[in-house]
């Protein structure tokens, strides 16, 4: 098969982390460049965009559990912005 050099710019921070990476996994950067064409080519996309969520009611469902906060109310007097705030902190925090 004929192959071809493929070049990009890339921070140097990005490269030596991607780097390190792929040592660890025992991978080369022609594995990876060759394996992103690959999803590239299989997906139409690339894997950080968002996937279309399915137009069933699961779908609708899960996107709705994603997008959300579940505020209680007790009682007349509860601030729901501090707990939509504290909701918020929370799912940051989870992401960390």
């Amino acid at each position: 098969m004929q192959s071809t050099l493929v070049s990009a710019r890339v921070p140097v921070a990005r490269k030596e982390a991607a780097q390190s990476a792929l040592q660890q996994l025992g991978l080369s950067t022609t594995e990876l460049i060759n394996s992103a064409f690959d999803y590239l080519i299989e997906n139409r996309s690339l894997p950080t965009e968002a996937k279309p969520v399915p137009r069933t009611s699961e779908g609708f469902n899960s996107l709705l559990a994603e997008c959300t906060l579940a505020v209680p109310w007790p009682e007349e007097d509860v601030d729901y912005r501090d707990t939509v705030r504290k909701g918020k902190q929370e799912r940051y925090e989870s992401l960390a």
